[in-house]
């Protein structure tokens, strides 16, 4: 492993890595909700857009936008050590300017994804406490979202703190503590997410192999609670300190003292969720129907 001041290592550069993981993830996400929409409305034939359909085209265009970003990130120094952005200083406040912008599509991006899989959820569960919840949940997740977007804009107070080589972190908040407990609560979130309709399912009037198949179907938001399990131990582990803008994949013996890896996780667990979002239009379409049928056999009342 190469120190500062050795040869060679100012010249260390990981960006390729970077680029092929967080474009990689975007294009399995972009097929995955194009596949969606592609079988809604020409397999199915729907005739109207859900709000779960709006939100997870939202969030699409968000993950191409904090993806766009991410290529910024690059082009400003993300996947160099971090003495190679110092010793540019306008190069490293164009990437803390564009790291802000980024960081606040992820907040909002990880919220919008949450809300189009309750919202799905929502047009199957039961009348009564299981649509409440539901309901609950979804209103405390767009409550987190909104104040985690506004944290990672006004995380400094005047906004252009946030990039004063000279003066940061002063006037900031302890971004490593707001970090630490807005991936943690998401985290939380998405285990809340994931166990969520696995009642409703357990419940719906129709054989085990079609309930088996909607429950693999939705298991596949495993992926993003993953990715957010890993970026949560990331920054305990590390605790923000050390040469931040290296993306260091290798295991943490072969990692430069303190230096942290959560940024691929930015979007990883992002475009996984988007992804993972999608439980299969023909799955989704089975599950809505059969809460529909066992609606209007047990309480009278239809979706």
């Amino acid at each position: 492993m190469l120190h500062y001041g050795d040869p060679g290592y100012m010249e260390q550069d990981r960006s390729l890595m970077l680029y092929s993981i967080t474009f990689t993830f975007l294009a399995a996400s972009i097929c995955m909700v194009v596949l969606r929409l592609y079988c809604q409305w020409f397999l199915l034939r729907s005739q109207r857009a859900t709000l779960s359909e709006i939100l997870i085209v939202i969030s699409l265009f968000v993950d191409i936008a904090s993806s766009i970003l991410i290529h910024f990130q690059i082009y400003t120094g993300m996947g160099k050590h971090i003495e190679y952005s110092r010793a540019r200083p306008a190069m490293l406040k164009a990437s803390m300017k564009i790291g802000l912008a980024q960081n606040t599509c992820y907040q909002a991006l990880i919220g919008l994804v949450k809300m189009s899989i309750l919202a799905q959820f929502y047009q199957f569960a039961q009348p009564g406490l299981q649509k409440r919840v539901v309901a609950w949940v979804g209103a405390f997740v767009c409550v987190f979202m909104l104040f985690t977007v506004f944290a990672a804009i006004f995380q400094c107070i005047p906004m252009k703190a946030a990039w004063d080589l000279q003066n940061f972190p002063r006037g900031c908040w302890n971004m490593m503590n707001v970090n630490f407990f807005t991936s943690s609560m998401n985290t939380f979130l998405d285990l809340v997410v994931f166990l969520l309709p696995i009642t409703t399912i357990y419940k719906l009037p129709t054989t085990f192999r079609k309930k088996l198949t909607l429950a693999l179907a939705y298991s596949m938001g495993l992926l993003a609670l993953a990715c957010s399990v890993v970026r949560v131990r990331n920054i305990v582990f590390f605790n923000g300190e050390g040469d931040f803008t290296v993306f260091p994949l290798a295991p943490p013996s072969d990692h430069p003292p303190g230096s942290t890896s959560t940024h691929v996780f930015h979007s990883a667990d992002v475009d996984a969720g988007v992804g993972g979002s999608d439980p299969g239009p023909a799955a989704a379409e089975r599950g809505q129907a059969a809460g529909k049928k066992c609606c209007q056999n047990g309480s009278g009342t239809s979706l």
